[in-house]
């Protein structure tokens, strides 16, 4: 008989080695990251078979505004996927009769705003293990992305370019902008998020995440390797930057800017193209290029040649929510109102 219970840090149990490993986004330096970034609360929703632990996930708590919002992951706190871990060989039928028997007890808890997401190897809309959430008036919503292929090297992927981006990080070289691998100390911290300031600002748009959210980020990450940081320098002036999280041979894009001056010189292509190239010395196989949807920032994207992957995501909304989920998304974007961050 399935048992699913909630766990806070001081009372997880001990036995978890019978589940899988799960990605970065499982572990408790990104959980550390959440909390001191974002002060999110982080816990457990733990599923028990017969006493045996076949199921954990990482639930991630944020109460703004009387509402209180669960996800794993939860939008706005750089999370790409997160979700279940489960035993080792447990069968796909008692996958699915944990998922959901983990939904009904998250449903029992009265969330305004629950959301559930995995990578793309999960399952499918309507499909699989998770098909059950659409009963329990979850919304689907994919999440496309674009993912280059590093395993047959890099003259292989420069191969798959198109000729767009060759030329454009032939142009950076000639015109003598300098890349490297820097440390998010608090000096380049600051000029990179200065950076991703103005580029919001420029959009009208509040910057969407505030700077302890980068100072926990390079604070958990950088000792353990998992995260990477590529300034793009002309004359010394920092010109474009990008921060790519490292998980196992899996890299994934966060985020990037660049100055008027940067995206003249075409800085933000040969930020990638060093990123790939560090990133294939290091053991990476698989770059995640942070998904697709915004018109201005994909035929970039699409210029490194990726194949496209869909990463999937669950979302319900209470009904008082549901109302007023667009007003609050817009105002969220002028910096009116602070929901996520």
């Amino acid at each position: 008989m399935l048992k699913t219970y909630f766990a806070s840090a001081a009372t997880m149990p001990v036995n978890i080695s019978t589940v899988e490993p799960g990605s970065l986004y499982h572990s408790a330096p990104w959980h550390q990251v959440l909390a001191e970034g974002f002060n999110v609360e982080v816990s457990h929703l733990v599923t028990e078979l017969d006493g045996r632990i076949v199921a954990l996930t990482p639930l991630f708590l944020k109460r703004r505004y009387g509402f209180s919002l669960c996800g794993s992951p939860l939008k706005g706190l750089f999370t790409e996927f997160a979700g279940p871990r489960f035993a080792y060989q447990l069968p796909v039928n008692d996958r699915a009769a944990v998922v959901q028997n983990q939904i009904s007890a998250l449903l029992s808890k009265g969330y305004s705003y629950i959301e559930i997401g995995t990578n793309a190897d999960g399952t499918k809309e309507g499909g699989g293990i998770f098909s059950s959430m659409l009963g329990h008036d979850f919304a689907y919503q994919p999440r496309p992305s674009l993912v280059v292929d590093l395993t047959r090297g890099l003259e292989y992927a420069w191969g798959s370019f198109e000729g767009r981006a060759r030329n454009m990080i032939r142009k950076s070289e000639k015109n003598g902008v300098v890349v490297r691998i820097e440390a998010l100390g608090s000096q380049v911290l600051g000029e990179y998020v200065a950076l991703i300031k103005a580029t919001f600002r420029h959009q009208d748009l509040a910057m969407p995440h505030l700077f302890s959210a980068y100072v926990a980020l390079a604070r958990n990450l950088e000792p353990i390797n998992r995260l990477m940081f590529v300034t793009a320098r002309h004359e010394g002036r920092l010109v474009s930057g990008g921060i790519f999280i490292v998980d196992a041979n899996r890299m994934v894009f966060h985020s990037g800017s660049s100055t008027p001056e940067g995206l003249t010189l075409a800085a933000s292509s040969l930020v990638q193209w060093k990123a790939m190239r560090e990133g294939f010395v290091r053991g990476i196989r698989h770059y995640d290029l942070g998904g697709v949807g915004v018109d201005s920032i994909d035929r970039f994207k699409k210029s490194f040649g990726g194949a496209p992957v869909q990463h999937h995501r669950w979302v319900y909304y209470s009904p008082l929510v549901k109302h007023g989920a667009r007003v609050a998304g817009w105002l969220a974007k002028k910096g009116i109102l602070r929901i996520f961050g």
